[in-house]
């Protein structure tokens, strides 16, 4: 069945279903409550392979967005996948992720690239570029040691 189907079924039928979703409330007032607990059950049993699918989507998400903005540390060079991450050229990461609902969430953000056919405003950097950048306004390489 097709959404519009079932929706178009719905809006026909809409005093037929609430009689029923009435009747069901009134027969099973615990129903939600069971549903609960029976999603926490299933999610602790499958914890572990949930953990290991979500680090390869995260893995693989990353991997598209490191192909499509350059591949290496655009400041220092390094291509080795492990220290590379997504860094927004003019700031506001933080802001962005949190807007996005989940600050933590690098997936989120990765597939979000993905969908909008990896929009500009971003650079690949390695932490220690990244993390230069964040702490003096550029990274390390691009200041002259006197000006530290």
């Amino acid at each position: 069945m097709n959404k519009e189907y079932k929706k178009e079924y719905y809006q026909k039928n809409k005093d037929k279903w609430e009689k029923y979703k009435k009747n069901h409330r009134e027969k099973y007032p615990d129903y939600k409550n069971r549903e609960k607990e029976n999603r926490k059950a299933w999610y602790d049993e499958n914890k572990r392979e949930i953990s290991r699918n979500n680090k390869i989507k995260r893995r693989e998400a990353k991997l598209k967005i490191v192909r499509a903005y350059g591949n290496k540390c655009s400041c220092c060079g390094e291509e080795k996948l492990e220290f590379l991450t997504l860094d927004h050229i003019n700031g506001g990461g933080k802001k962005e992720r949190k807007k996005m609902g989940n600050s933590n969430d690098a997936l989120g953000l990765y597939l979000h690239l993905i969908k909008n056919d990896y929009p500009k405003g971003y650079q690949i950097l390695c932490f220690n570029c990244n993390i230069g950048k964040g702490l003096y306004g550029k990274c390390p390489h691009k200041i002259k040691s006197k000006d530290l």
